[in-house]
């Protein structure tokens, strides 16, 4: 091999690199595994459930694996105000429960 290939194999070597580092960043896993959704998704059981603190607890997990997830910030912003909102009595546990808050059902500019 002569000095080009060597080079050409070390480029090659670090473009590919780069790449499975790219691609790894798009879906982020825990080092056992979890993508964030997971974590996001066993919170929101638990927020359910009025398990808060629980539910604390995976939201942080999912934060540690991919911190810039707007997902995940969501969620945490959500508990807090939902568990100020039961202390000051301002939601009950039934409204809670029963509430349809999905998106088409929230009125923009209202």
């Amino acid at each position: 091999m002569d000095q080009r290939s060597h080079v050409r194999s070390f480029g090659e070597s670090v473009g590919l690199t780069t790449l499975v580092l790219a691609l790894a960043s798009l879906n982020p896993l825990s080092a056992a595994g979890t993508r964030p959704s997971e974590f996001r998704s066993q919170g929101n059981a638990r927020e359910y459930n009025l398990d808060f603190p629980e539910a604390l607890s995976f939201y942080r997990q999912a934060m540690e694996v991919q911190p810039d997830d707007p997902a995940t910030s969501r969620a945490l912003a959500g508990i807090y105000l939902f568990e100020i909102a039961f202390r000051r009595g301002v939601v009950t546990t039934e409204e809670f429960i029963g509430a349809d808050i999905s998106v088409k059902n929230i009125e923009v500019g209202s």
